[in-house]
């Protein structure tokens, strides 16, 4: 399907016929539309509002009450059942379920800190509370709390999920140069410290499909291949100045583009 916004109407078209299949008038202007994974379901945004609609059952639509602090970003959950709120300041994200028409709250979530694992059965968020990070894992049937544990981390930036979801990488801001590595249960895998003193910091990192290697980008341009079965680097490379990550392996695990090998 293909969409067009005209002022407070979302316009749905077939891509092969170009015929409009769906005509949904919202209750204001819209400024975001997010399709659900399966294309089966749409969420328009209008204000502080947001509307949720069915491709399949034209009388269907949903309504989330408004939110008086606004909302900075809408995402579907992988199974496209459940939308999840980020609310401006970062006070709170709201997931609401399109099935039973009601709604949980997780407050304090760092930013768009939030990622489902790869087998889609957990949301991990990172929270900020007390002056501290917070790794918060949800099981994503049940919605109930798989974990709440606190990272050493002065100001975490990012996290990835590991290939058998049954670890989390989390790496430190731009001054520190940590990432850490736990399972589900809390337990701190490993740590690793990039010692570079003009690494600049981490700035992306990506899992082999093995989930045996770990490559870790610096915002100098610098990979570092790490073993995740012993936390010892194995590989560094040096990319060119034009070179802008992210990462990622091919599904043989090869890295993808080819770098640049630093002699050391």
């Amino acid at each position: 399907y293909q969409r067009r916004v005209r002022g407070a109407k979302v316009i749905i078209h077939d891509v092969e016929t170009l015929q409009m299949v769906q005509t949904w008038v919202c209750c204001g202007p819209v400024r975001e539309v997010v399709w659900s994974p399966d294309s089966k379901y749409i969420a328009s945004v209008s204000g502080n509002k947001i509307q949720l609609w069915s491709m399949s059952d034209s009388t269907w639509r949903s309504t989330i009450p408004d939110t008086d602090d606004g909302v900075e970003q809408v995402v579907f959950s992988p199974c496209g059942r459940y939308l999840l709120l980020l609310h401006e300041f970062s006070l709170l994200l709201t997931i609401w379920s399109l099935e039973f028409a009601t709604q949980m709250f997780i407050k304090n979530p760092k930013g768009s800190l939030f990622k489902f694992s790869k087998s889609e059965k957990y949301l991990a968020v990172i929270e900020r509370s007390e002056c501290n990070d917070w790794m918060v894992i949800f099981d994503t049937k049940s919605w109930k709390l798989i974990n709440h544990f606190k990272l050493p981390t002065v100001d975490a930036a990012g996290f990835e999920w590991g290939p058998s979801s049954s670890e989390v990488c989390v790496w430190d801001h731009a001054f520190e140069h940590q990432l850490y590595i736990y399972y589900l249960d809390g337990t701190l895998a490993f740590t690793h410290e990039v010692t570079n003193p003009i690494s600049m910091g981490l700035q992306v990192v990506s899992w082999s499909p093995s989930g045996q290697y770990l490559a870790v980008g610096t915002h100098t341009h610098t990979v570092y291949i790490l073993n995740t079965s012993n936390g010892k680097v194995e590989e560094i490379y040096c990319l060119s100045n034009s070179f802008y990550l992210p990462l990622f392996f091919s599904p043989y695990s090869a890295l993808i583009p080819l770098l640049r090998k630093v002699e050391t």
